[in-house]
């Protein structure tokens, strides 16, 4: 018995993008952030002085890759979903061979029984390959959520970056046109709040990279045990 197996082309796009965005931190929009710097001591600044458009762009961007992230996670999930019948249909018809494995040696039918012992390592085959199949597609969801969950760390984390970007400019604003030394107080306590905010969305943010990081590895872990199961079905053995 022969069951034709088809492997279709797994899903696994990295969103490199986001990955990539935090090296970018501090590095983009220096000219046109002097402003800020200039009534800030920067030997305090801990989170580096980005211009507005800058920050904005990645929010923009890690958007798009939340997007993006949740078109894989749905088609993910739908190539997942298609295997729990397949599987089952594969162990009922192992469940047939052995009912007449049973008869074959209960009547004495050697040859016939010869035959079917082949036929159930063939099963057995084709089952463990779409389980294969199905673990494949389970690392490749758990990826596709760990990147939506990645994206949506980055626009919370560059959208208090906005914010922090907003109110540093503030005590330029103010000291131009006569602000009290109260509400510059005030203004520095708001942005060092901010500061702390975005540090601790900015640690959030790393832990789920390295999340993804470590669910890619299991991915690729995964696709060289289908490949081993491939090459058992096609030789045979």
């Amino acid at each position: 018995m022969k069951t034709a197996v088809s492997v279709q082309p797994v899903l696994n796009r990295p969103i490199g993008l986001l990955l990539c965005i935090g090296l970018c931190l501090g590095l983009s929009g220096l000219s046109s952030a002097q402003t800020a710097a200039s009534t800030v001591d920067t030997s305090l600044v801990i989170i580096p002085t980005r211009t507005t458009d800058a920050v904005q762009a990645d929010i923009d961007n890690a958007r798009k890759a939340k997007s993006e992230a949740d078109v894989r996670r749905s088609a993910a999930q739908s190539l997942r979903d298609a295997y729990d019948p397949k599987i089952a249909l594969a162990k009922k018809e192992i469940e047939v061979i052995d009912k007449k494995r049973d008869l074959a040696k209960k009547e004495k039918r050697d040859a016939d029984l010869v035959t079917l012992e082949v036929e159930k390592k063939s099963a057995e085959r084709v089952k463990d390959l779409l389980e294969r199949q199905r673990d494949l597609r389970d690392a490749e969801l758990d990826v596709a959520k760990g990147e939506v969950d990645l994206a949506l760390a980055g626009e919370t984390v560059y959208s208090l970056e906005l914010e922090l970007m907003k109110k540093r400019l503030e005590p330029a604003k103010s000291t131009g046109t006569g602000g009290s030394a109260l509400s510059l107080g005030a203004t520095q306590q708001v942005v060092r709040e901010l500061e702390g905010r975005t540090l601790t969305a900015q640690k959030e943010m790393a832990d789920k990279q390295e999340t993804v990081a470590q669910r890619q590895k299991k991915l690729v872990e995964r696709r060289l045990q289908l490949f081993e199961s491939q090459g058992k079905l096609t030789s045979g053995k």
